[in-house]
């Protein structure tokens, strides 16, 4: 599709929704901003998640410097710690995965919503 085609498909699809180009034009562009700040919510929570799993994972695998019994030892043991660290970089590199895929939508829909919007419109056309 090239950019010729777009607008009789935007004068169609304003037709149908009962409205003009401009108003869902409009509307795009303040929906470019909503799903970037959705994207950052989602980034954070994530970070924040990984987080308290990074200090339960630690807590539960070493042992507390402030006891002083001989044979101190943590909660999980060998084959439990590597369980749990593996399991730890399992949802850090799906966590990372996430937000490095979401980063496109946040800058584009901050820093040029125009573009967002086209690519919205064009992405829902193939």
């Amino acid at each position: 599709m090239n950019i010729n085609d777009l607008t009789p498909l935007l004068e169609r699809l304003a037709a149908e929704l009962g409205t003009t180009v401009e108003m869902l034009w409009s509307v795009l562009l303040k929906q470019a901003a909503i799903s970037a700040t959705t994207n950052v919510v989602l980034s954070v929570l994530l970070v924040l998640i990984f987080i308290g799993c990074f200090q339960l994972v630690q807590r539960k695998t070493t042992v507390a410097p402030e006891t002083e019994e001989h044979y101190a030892c943590s909660d999980w043991e060998d084959e439990g710690k590597v369980i749990a660290w593996v399991i730890l970089a399992a949802i850090a590199a799906i966590f990372l995965a996430i937000i490095i895929g979401g980063i496109h939508n946040v800058v584009s829909g901050y820093l040029n919503p125009q573009y967002w919007a086209l690519k919205e419109i064009l992405g829902h056309c193939k």
